[in-house]
């Protein structure tokens, strides 16, 4: 497995942690989707482009506030 799926899984992994209290849920730009929690999500993330988990990695907070500014990660509450 490449080092970005590896990081997608550590990113799902810890929404899965955190589901109890804080539902969510992640829409790739492919359009799959994966849930976190039983109850509809709180907080839904999209990932509009595949380099977007590569610049995260990367560097989280540069990577972060880049891609949420350019439209290629949405936040919706």
């Amino acid at each position: 497995m490449d080092a970005i799926a590896d990081f997608q899984k550590l990113i799902e992994s810890i929404l899965e942690k955190v589901s109890n209290s804080i539902p969510s849920k992640i829409i790739y730009w492919d359009g799959s989707t994966k849930q976190f929690g039983t109850i509809p999500g709180k907080i839904t993330i999209k990932i509009n482009s595949p380099l977007v988990l590569k610049e995260l990695m990367s560097d989280l907070s540069l990577g972060f506030g880049e891609n949420y500014t350019n439209g290629n990660l949405e936040i919706e509450c």
